[in-house]
């Protein structure tokens, strides 16, 4: 019986030590950062801290773009969804989308919600946020449930922090990951065009490594070298990458964000039908949509899938100037790169410190910010009030 009772506690404390390693692996799984994504047509992106509240808001498409000069405070200044808790951010976004004619009646939408990591217990607490939300308002939506992976969210820093590369990525844990895409949202949280989001991104990938070269070509001019062959080509290509800079800045501001480009006038013709298809969505919607109500609203639809097509083809055709101006770049920059490890390779030889290299492209990526935000090509279209969409104003 003795070593009966001893080998029970025994096994007791063998266990013990389980349970809580178990309890502090299911806490730490839980206590990381997140990404989630609720997509309503308008299509809205959240990073989450470790306690699931609400540290940046994004939008994913132009609609989403509305919901979040929706959500602004009264000055303007911040959206109210950030500080929140996630299931606090679905019901915010679904009374937006509610109050503002993307959600109806409930029988042609439907909500997914996309969350990272190991999130069972937040995504039973957001499902349960809206199925409450439908219950109290009456709607019979559909929801939707995924997961947000690793390879999800290196898709998207692909398209925002383009100085990496895809190995680098691939290289860090979700978390740092998440931890990217947040900094990447922070820069541009004031930019509620996708115009301006892409004229960023892409600016910024250019400025990184034009600094770089730029402080290469600094330690170059210090050397009595000018008839070297390849530093002069080196010098030529860093001038002209600069120079060619210069015409991509003006291109997007020329064929996009200016208000007399083809590209806005379509953007506004777009939004406006949109809004009114929304208002007239709210106007007719409160009672159920009767047929006669059906057939406004198909006129409604047709108007702005009409605008939408005009759209899409002033967008090809500015993209089609944007990759002109980018084509032009990308061949400076190979000539540029073409003869840098040579350069590199000369600047060893004479025992020149390369470390300052690095602490140039990390300075292009701290003060490029304030170079954007202060150019003549975009300053006039920064600020959380300057969107495409007029119905909130």
């Amino acid at each position: 019986m003795k070593n009966k009772i001893l080998s029970f506690l025994l096994a007791i404390c063998l266990i013990i030590p389980c349970v809580f390693a178990l309890s502090a692996c299911k806490k730490s799984d839980d206590a990381t950062v997140k990404v989630m994504n609720l997509s309503l047509n308008p299509k809205i992106e959240f990073v989450l801290d470790k306690n699931d509240k609400v540290l940046s808001v994004n939008a994913i498409n132009e609609d989403g773009n509305h919901i979040i000069l929706l959500s602004l405070n009264s000055d303007k200044t911040k959206s109210l969804f950030e500080g929140m808790t996630a299931e606090d951010a679905v019901e915010l976004f679904l009374q937006i989308t509610k109050e503002n004619g993307y959600l109806i009646t409930g029988n042609e939408e439907e909500i997914k919600i996309e969350i990272s990591g190991n999130a069972d217990n937040l995504m039973e607490k957001v499902k349960d946020k809206a199925d409450e939300y439908f219950t109290k308002n009456g709607l019979d939506i559909n929801i939707v449930i995924d997961e947000i992976n690793k390879e999800d969210i290196i898709e998207e820093l692909k398209k925002c922090m383009k100085e990496y590369t895809e190995v680098e990525l691939e290289g860090m844990s979700q978390e740092q990951l998440i931890d990217l895409l947040k900094s990447s949202r922070d820069e541009t949280k004031n930019y509620l065009t996708q115009e301006l989001k892409d004229a960023y991104y892409n600016m910024r990938a250019e400025k990184i490594n034009i600094a770089e070269f730029e402080e290469l070509l600094d330690i170059i001019q210090s050397l009595d070298n000018s008839a070297n062959t390849i530093l002069n080509t080196f010098r030529n290509g860093v001038n002209d990458l600069i120079n060619q800079l210069k015409s991509l800045e003006n291109s997007y501001n020329q064929f996009f964000l200016s208000a007399e480009s083809d590209y806005n006038k379509a953007k506004q013709a777009y939004i406006q039908a949109k809004e009114e298809l929304l208002v007239k969505r709210l106007e007719l919607g409160s009672d159920g949509f009767s047929d006669e109500d059906k057939a406004v609203l198909a006129k409604c639809e047709e108007t702005v899938e009409s605008m939408k097509t005009a759209l899409e083809n002033a967008k090809t055709a500015a993209d089609s100037a944007i990759a002109a101006a980018q084509n032009t770049i990308d061949k400076a920059f190979e000539v540029v790169k073409s003869s840098i490890e040579s350069i590199k390779t000369i600047l060893s030889t004479l025992n020149k410190n390369l470390d300052e290299l690095n602490t140039a492209k990390e300075n292009a990526k701290n003060e490029f910010k304030s170079y954007f935000e202060n150019n003549d090509c975009f300053k006039n279209y920064i600020g959380q009030d300057k969107g495409h969409w007029g119905i909130s104003e």
